[in-house]
């Protein structure tokens, strides 16, 4: 009997490569992903991330082609009336947004406005420093982002006394002065 189950063995061995207890081995743990498969879905991921970006960029060009070919059809039938009515056209639907940007640069600057005013003198020298073409709306962006450079850590209390006699530690006016010093007090 045990050369009939060595032959099962063998034969098993020689159609999978393995023991039946290394086959059965063989499942991935239910709580881990092998690697090559994640490899393949962050890949398969990204070639449609970059398929998407191609469509995205194609018709964003299309349309674009569709507009000049359209303008130059126009032109070239001598319909100058036409085409400045397609440009009337474009101008009255960007009308709203023009006032509306408006609106968000008066908001802007007055939010940067503000911003500045609670600014140390340090600090208002640094925006000042800033390149002149830089937008409004980037200005404040960079005051917000960099606004910890900008404010002074809360100086400890120099005052304190030591123990219940009230009197003050000897060193307290050297510490003091030290402590202005380091918070430019």
């Amino acid at each position: 009997m045990a050369d009939g189950t060595e032959d099962k063995k063998t034969e098993q061995e020689a159609q999978t490569g393995t023991t039946p207890a290394a086959a059965l081995n063989t499942e991935p743990e239910p709580d881990k992903v092998p690697y090559a498969r994640f490899k393949e879905k962050v890949d398969e991921a990204a070639e449609l991330k970059r398929k998407w970006a191609e469509h995205v960029k194609a018709q964003a060009q299309a349309a674009k082609d569709a507009q000049e070919a359209e303008a130059k059809r126009l032109a070239e039938q001598g319909e100058h009336q036409k085409r400045a009515e397609l440009a009337e056209a474009r101008v009255k639907e960007l009308e709203p947004y023009q006032e509306q940007n408006k609106e968000y640069e008066t908001v802007i600057a007055n939010l940067l406005d503000a911003k500045l005013k609670t600014l140390t003198p340090e600090a208002k020298a640094a925006v000042e420093s800033l390149p002149e073409g830089m937008s409004t709306l980037a200005k404040l962006n960079w005051i917000t982002t960099n606004e910890g450079l900008f404010t002074r850590p809360v100086p400890p209390n120099v005052n304190a006394t030591s123990g219940a006699s009230g009197k003050p530690e000897p060193d307290s006016k050297e510490r003091e002065a030290q402590l202005r010093k380091q918070y430019r007090i």
